[in-house]
């Protein structure tokens, strides 16, 4: 309690110019809370902007603990270009971030052997091996794409990114088999990061067609308190016409985290598609006090509006 407490602090600090106190809640927030990412971000950013380069080194937390954040890569390109700061990062780190500021100037050909160079010197670098993975597969070399995708699917079986990305490459191949295969062994040798690995079975059999074998693998699941499983079951509901189910895993969702608007979106129209239209035009109006100017919300509040038949609300 007392880290979120620091980091609002922080953040109203920051908005109002005092970059001191900011940096100093900042801290306070990260030495309680050191998992949380978009705080350390934040630290990140402040610290930047405060021309403190101690920044680097809190992004490259940031991205120890998560590859994908592309806002610290971002933050840490645009420090290496002003600054002349990089020479901090270790060099495999370095070239990664250097290959990466190639890819944002479209300049490929210039990334590919930086990043082959950095997993030279670190073989197990998931930026450097995420980047070539992708760079690999948008090249139609899919074999050097999987190979490098399965390595890092069996080294972070729970990161849905990383899994994502891999079966989006070899159906694309038309190894579907292959990556069934493939799955179910890494859920035989895994002990206990198994979710992501069967979310993945699951969004494999959703894509073949096999709602009901999709839908018995998520509801055997241990953790119900996952939202990546209820989003997993909510979208399969939806696309199954189980309309009641759906709202029912996209309740469980906003319980744990109401700032999600897909999971808003996707309960009203559960709710819509089976006649609730009064509760799905109450739902609609919570979503709207979080996100006032999300047009698609707005759209379903004046179509559920009708639906109610409250004809002069809905052409205010």
């Amino acid at each position: 309690v007392m880290a979120s407490i620091y980091s609002e602090i922080a953040k109203q600090s920051f908005s109002q110019g005092n970059i001191s106190q900011a940096k100093k809640f900042f801290d306070k927030s990260n030495t309680l809370e050191t998992d949380n990412i978009r705080s350390l971000l934040q630290q990140g950013l402040v610290q930047l902007s405060d021309n403190d380069y101690q920044g680097i080194d809190t992004l490259i937390k940031v991205l120890e603990k998560d590859p994908n954040v592309e806002e610290a890569w971002m933050l840490l390109s645009q420090a290496y270009v002003e600054n002349n700061e990089y020479q901090k990062i270790n060099p495999a780190s370095g070239l990664s971030l250097e290959a990466y500021i190639y890819l944002q100037l479209n300049m490929p050909e210039k990334a590919k052997p930086l990043l082959i160079k950095s997993l030279e010197l670190d073989s197990n670098l998931v930026s450097s091996q995420r980047f070539l993975m992708l760079m690999y597969a948008k090249d139609k070399n899919f074999e050097e794409s999987m190979k490098i995708g399965k390595k890092l699917v069996s080294a972070h079986p729970d990161n849905l990114q990383y899994l994502i990305e891999l079966m989006n490459v070899m159906i694309d191949k038309k190894q579907e088999k292959e990556l069934e295969d493939f799955l179910k062994k890494q859920v035989e040798n895994n002990n206990t990061e198994t979710i992501g690995l069967n979310i993945g079975l699951a969004l494999l059999y959703q894509h073949q067609g096999k709602l009901k074998e999709a839908t018995e693998l998520l509801t055997h699941l241990q953790n119900s308190e996952d939202i990546r499983i209820h989003f997993a079951l909510g979208n399969i509901y939806m696309l199954s016409k189980q309309y009641a189910n759906a709202a029912k895993s996209f309740n469980l969702i906003l319980k744990t985290n109401n700032k999600l608007i897909n999971a808003w979106l996707q309960l009203i129209e559960a709710l819509s598609n089976v006649g609730q239209y009064q509760l799905a035009l109450e739902k609609n109006k919570e979503a709207l006090a979080l996100f006032p100017k999300d047009s698609l919300l707005e759209f379903k509040n004046t179509r559920l509006l009708l639906k109610n038949n409250r004809l002069e609300d809905a052409k205010k």
